[in-house]
């Protein structure tokens, strides 16, 4: 550094940094415009407006579980029906049998069954809402025109269908349809409704145990799949959460890498051929620079190279850029295989052939070695590149921030590369050494993913198997046994009502998915108990409600035992109550019909059974789903990324080749002009912070006259404005524009000598300083971080 003369001439003076100026290229030509305007904006951007509105509608964990829905559902409806139809068909009761609009009630509901079944094949949330909307609200339209007829009328010639033995099962499809609160509230309405209608209950106590018993059977499902579309729809929401989160850090790990690559790419293509262009070894033809400005000429990281073509590429490099470099390979390369990625040979080969290339230059030395080595076998966990040489060897620390090559070509692009790591070493007198080290990522499956709730959380079970609901259970059945006048309440019923709150709080206890064996053996203990005790109250029809409460009951055990992962126990319980009836039977109790009524109560304990096994088989394929809907995200985000960058800045690129090497100017100008545009790509790749329209026209300009400008960023890779863009800016940015808008002037105010103008780091106490040397006389500015600027000037005996 120059040093104050002895005669104390400094003078110091502060001022305020200029206000911001407006840019005069706004009124330039488009070729001057082009030829300063800045890069495009690096580590910045936004993630794609379409990728944003997939991620909105995810609908992964809604789908399963309208998924469920629709399977549990169709399913179900068919059973009931079938077993409805032909029990009804039968008996004497049923009536109407060959009545065409019985037949045909029947043949529109089976086509809703079938509906629900067709929607499985869709991956789409609306077309499940949709199929479930028709199914529950075609049943819903028949219940009204029940209803309507059986109070204006007093009978109805939809009664043979029975449409409240089933009610709940188009419940659940209206309230999936629409959604929780408002279709689980419908649900609900939907089934009192058609219990009262069902039962014929006359008495408001009558009635109103009617509803009760009409709900409790169904609860347990409505519940089921209205908690586990609410939890459903929050998981998405979250997960949408999530992958935005992941979106958001790969789009811009990707921008980093792509403009690693691309700066790496320009270094050793187009200031290569600028460079050429300006000493004349090359015509200063555009097109060929042009050549190498497509995005599809920049390196991509999709492609695995084995090892044998990794060792050779690298070895080609060393032996062009250093011939007679001692190339050592530790091993015999498999000729296939997987080996590393394209993009980690690619910076290799630019970064070694770089740090050849500047042995050459520098070194002054022939002792050169390379050694290439891998880790693994078969799949390549490892990749090693060193270099070394037996020159003069240089300090790292002093090497310019003005200096590309180190910086871009050999640190820059190799640290940018995933799984990749740098270390050059070196020291006056001893040499140099640069490392290039590659490992594979660790698998990317121990991420801990995103899943659905538990079966006991998903399904609701901590409300419907709890104390409570077989408290309401148990009050409900034996308010309808108390109601039923045919039934003796005497000691039968009392150790019928016992078994039956025997089962149902065995039932409902616990908190684990499977029910444990104990409660289990209780369940089906207590049924049996219930129904032969049941069948000695007295009560005989099983067509005219209440009668045959005991037969009801079995409409709440055995579904909640099958919904607890008990299935087999559940359906063969089911068949040894029927054939115990049946015994019963022929040793002379009056309980006809009731076998076959426990029977067709077996399509609610299929349909409990179906619950768990279909929510396990839909939620095991859910976190695929995720992982599918993340890589394809993902995907998208990458190329849109990769793309979007490469496109605008190969066309920046481009248009300052094209303004600067057009063939309608003289060759000496473009010559000439190449020098400078080479210098100006330089500065775009090391100072981006300076890389703006106002300085790069003072810069060029400058140059020109034959001054020497040089631009220094330090405060790019530690400043938190780098990508900031639109809004309030940060003050220490308005505090750049002023320094920038100062340095401008300066440079525009130099006539020869040299300009340096150097962004210091975070954490420095000023913001910049602008030296300017002219004729032995330098003038030396500071600017702090509110942009006031403090100025030296001083004279130099040097």
């Amino acid at each position: 550094m120059p040093q104050t003369s002895s005669d104390s001439t400094t003078r110091i003076s502060r001022s305020v940094a200029p206000p911001p100026v407006r840019d005069p290229d706004d009124e330039s030509p488009a070729g001057c415009r082009a030829l300063f305007s800045s890069a495009p904006a690096r580590g910045g951007g936004r993630i794609p407006e379409d990728l944003l509105a997939r991620l909105s509608r995810h609908r992964d964990a809604e789908v399963s579980v309208l998924r469920i829905t629709a399977l549990v559902t169709g399913i179900s409806l068919l059973l009931h029906l079938v077993s409805s139809y032909t029990t009804r068909s039968t008996a004497a009761s049923g009536g109407g049998g060959d009545d065409p609009v019985v037949v045909a009630a029947f043949a529109i509901l089976v086509g809703c069954a079938l509906l629900q079944l067709m929607a499985c094949f869709s991956a789409r949330a609306f077309v499940y809402r949709l199929a479930m909307a028709v199914g529950g609200g075609t049943y819903l339209l028949m219940l009204v025109v029940d209803v309507t007829l059986f109070f204006s009328r007093g009978e109805s010639r939809l009664g043979p269908v029975h449409l409240g033995d089933y009610c709940a099962i188009p419940a659940v499809m209206v309230a999936a349809a629409i959604g929780p609160p408002l279709g689980l509230i419908l649900a609900v309405a939907m089934t009192a409704v058609a219990a009262i209608t069902n039962n014929h209950a006359s008495s408001p106590v009558s009635q109103l145990l009617s509803v009760g018993h009409g709900l409790i059977v169904p609860l347990p499902f409505f519940i089921a799949f209205t908690m586990g579309l609410s939890a459903a729809r929050r998981l998405d929401a979250r997960i949408s959460r999530a992958h935005r989160e992941i979106l958001c850090e790969i789009r811009s790990r990707e921008l980093r890498e792509t403009e690693a690559r691309f700066l790496a790419h320009i270094h050793d293509t187009v200031l290569t051929l600028l460079r050429a262009v300006a000493s004349g070894g090359i015509p200063p033809d555009k097109d060929l620079i042009l050549s190498h400005l497509t995005p599809s000429e920049v390196p991509t990281p999709d492609t695995w190279i084995p090892v044998a073509d990794a060792v050779r590429m690298v070895r080609e490099v060393v032996a062009d850029a250093a011939p007679g470099t001692r190339i050592i390979v530790t091993g015999k390369p498999a000729p296939s295989g997987v080996g590393p990625p394209g993009q980690v040979v690619t910076a290799f080969c630019g970064a070694v052939g770089e740090a050849a290339l500047n042995s050459i230059r520098h070194a002054r030395t022939d002792d050169r070695r390379c050694v290439i080595s891998w880790t693994g076998r078969g799949e390549i966990t490892g990749f090693r590149v060193q270099f070394t040489d037996g020159g003069i060897g240089f300090d790292p620390a002093s090497v310019p921030e003005n200096r590309a090559g180190v910086r871009v070509s050999i640190t820059g692009r190799v640290a940018a590369t995933p799984g990749c790591s740098v270390d050059v070493r070196s020291r006056p007198g001893s040499g140099t050494r640069v490392t290039l080290s590659w490992r594979r990522p660790a698998d990317a499956g121990n991420r801990e993913d995103a899943a659905l709730p538990s079966l006991y959380r998903l399904t609701g079970m901590y409300i419907t198997h709890s104390p409570w609901f077989a408290l309401a259970a148990v009050t409900v059945l034996t308010g309808v046994s108390l109601v039923d006048e045919d039934c003796t309440h005497g000691l039968a019923w009392g150790i019928g009502i016992a078994a039956l709150a025997a089962s149902v709080f065995a039932v409902t206890s616990g908190t684990t998915e499977r029910l444990g064996r104990r409660p289990t053996a209780v369940v089906v203990a207590s049924v049996v108990l219930m129904i032969v005790a049941g069948a000695l109250t007295g009560t005989m029809s099983t067509d005219a409600w209440p009668a045959g409460w005991w037969m009801y009951a079995t409409q709440v055990s055995l579904p909640l035992l099958a919904i607890r992962c008990r299935a087999v126990v559940a359906l063969v319980t089911t068949f040894v109550c029927a054939a115990l009836v049946r015994v019963l039977v022929l040793v002379g109790v009056d309980v006809q019909g009731a076998d076959t009524g426990i029977l067709m109560f077996a399509a609610t304990t299929i349909t409990g059974a179906l619950v768990p096994l279909l929510v396990r088989r839909a939620t095991a394929g859910f976190p695929v789903a995720v992982e599918a809907t993340r890589i394809r995200s993902a995907g998208l985000s990458r190329v849109t990324t990769r793309t979007s960058f490469l496109g605008e800045s190969c066309g920046w690129v481009g248009d300052l080749v094209r303004a600067v090497l057009d063939d309608a100017r003289p060759e000496t100008d473009r010559r000439r002009d190449a020098k400078l545009l080479e210098l100006r790509l330089r500065d775009a790749i090391r100072s981006p912070l300076l890389d703006r329209p106002r300085m790069n026209r003072a810069v060029w300009e400058a140059r020109a006259r034959g001054v020497r400008v040089v631009l220094l960023d330090e405060r790019s890779e530690s400043s938190a404005l780098r990508g900031v863009s639109g809004g309030n800016p940060d003050p220490a940015s308005v505090a750049l524009t002023g320094v920038r808008s100062a340095a401008a002037g300066i440079i525009d105010a130099a006539v020869d000598g040299q300009v340096t103008v150097r962004l210091l780091p975070e954490g420095r106490t000023n913001l910049a300083t602008v030296v300017s040397e002219v004729r032995g006389e330098v003038h030396y500015a500071t600017f702090d971080h509110e942009g006031r600027a403090a100025t030296r000037h001083m004279r130099s005996d040097d």
